[in-house]
């Protein structure tokens, strides 16, 4: 008997182009500062803010899943976000992975998170126990050296702000692994309560 079909999915918020154009720029800036192979760097249509990966989720159990987010982001007011700073995974020391941060000037993004991790939690296969830190994703290393890291931090300024936005949608997006790296659909999208 087969096993049941399942979709390896997650739940973000879209960038605007605005930002994507910032976050664009300072890769161009940052790239010749390593050697090319030393780096993935996330290509545009990757850029999105992960509100919870969901991992492999059965394909009979989405639309169940997709009527909680419905509700949960029909009842939840738009998000202000403001895209500013920059950090490395785990840390400076030991590099796996380039950030911008994305922070929330009216507070509201944590909770909303929380409420949205407590709505999918029936459908997920395991829980994780990572604190939700919010922030996109510019580059992936295998690990990068303590020399190069320095040199892409003469380039950066810690502060440096991308822009601000007003979130109002949460998109379900199905991730496919391929040689070529992950290729993101949207299955669907959840308009939070308009202010």
């Amino acid at each position: 008997m087969n096993a049941p079909e399942s979709l390896r999915l997650f739940l973000a918020i879209a960038i605007p182009e605005t930002i994507l154009q910032e976050l664009r720029r300072l890769q161009q800036e940052l790239q010749p500062c390593l050697p090319s192979n030393m780096a993935r760097w996330t290509r545009p249509g990757q850029f999105h803010l992960t509100l919870k990966f969901l991992g492999n989720i059965a394909a009979l159990d989405v639309d169940a899943l997709s009527k909680k987010v419905r509700a949960l982001c029909a009842s939840a007011p738009s998000l202000r976000l403001r895209a500013e700073g920059v950090g490395f995974f785990p840390n400076s020391r030991s590099s796996r992975v380039f950030w911008a941060g994305i922070n929330s000037p009216d507070g509201l993004l944590p909770s909303f998170q929380r409420q949205l991790e407590n709505a999918v939690q029936p459908y997920l296969e395991k829980t994780e126990e990572s604190k939700f830190v919010p922030h996109l994703t510019l580059a992936r290393f295998e690990k990068l050296p303590r020399d190069a890291t320095q040199k892409l931090l003469v380039h950066l300024q810690a502060d440096q702000v991308f822009g601000e936005w007003t979130a109002q949608e949460v998109q379900l997006i199905e991730s496919r692994l391929s040689p070529a790296g992950a290729l993101h659909a949207i299955l669907d999208t959840f308009k939070t309560k308009m202010d």
